[in-house]
């Protein structure tokens, strides 16, 4: 978020006041939340607050199953826990796949337990008629009908890796936007440079498995002048 700030600062000193009537600067939170305002959807999605009750109600409600985490519900379990959902679904990890996971995973009964608790929290939440999917996952179903990616030319800027969500995303963005540049900085140094270079194939990758022209091009490093 921060960062679109200043990307948006930097936008109007290059371009001046006029760059605004033509291109805007946004997160993927607020690309998020105009999408479902252009599609008139209002998921009933909890607040911080709502997900910390219903966490713990999720982790009571397995107590008895449970292996790795049984005995235990402190708040810094319950916050823990919310971070690693959090991870989960960027990762578009199911909690079936957890439960599958348990079965051939190192660490089973860590495993076993986060899914057995990823699967209670959201029952939970949708037996109190809110929403457990991820706002940003619900957005990513509607891009194809959002008349405001049409004829779009997107830069992707200030990002050195992207989590599945976020790769889902773009494979709907490449489909529909016009142009979808993404900008790397990359160095010599492989180390310091590991998780762009990581990255570096993604874009290319997504763009083939939706038969979309693709194309890696070096831009000249500018050195700063002394």
């Amino acid at each position: 978020e921060s960062y679109s700030h200043q990307a948006e600062r930097r936008m109007l000193e290059v371009c001046g006041n006029s760059g605004s009537r033509y291109t805007s600067v946004i997160s993927w939170s607020k690309l998020t939340r105009d999408i479902l305002s252009d599609a008139g959807v209002q998921p009933r999605t909890l607040d911080a607050g709502g997900r910390v009750l219903h966490m713990h109600r999720a982790l009571a409600s397995c107590q008895l199953n449970l292996r790795h985490f049984k005995g235990t519900a402190g708040p810094q379990l319950i916050t823990r826990l919310l971070e690693t959902l959090d991870e989960l679904t960027a990762g578009q990890i199911t909690p079936e796949a957890l439960l599958r996971a348990a079965q051939a995973d190192g660490l089973p009964d860590k495993m076993y337990d986060l899914g057995l608790i990823y699967s209670a929290y959201n029952a939970h939440v949708r037996g109190s008629g809110m929403d457990p999917r991820d706002p940003f996952d619900i957005a990513c179903q509607l891009m194809p009908k959002s008349p405001r990616l049409q004829r779009l030319h997107l830069f992707i800027d200030g990002f050195s890796g992207f989590t599945a969500q976020r790769r889902q995303a773009l494979i709907h963005l490449l489909t529909i936007c016009t142009q979808v540049n993404i900008p790397l900085l990359l160095g010599l140094d492989k180390v310091l440079f590991t998780q762009q270079e990581k990255t570096r194939g993604q874009p290319m990758q997504l763009a083939q498995r939706v038969g979309i022209h693709a194309a890696e091009v070096p831009m000249a490093s500018r050195t700063p002048a002394h």
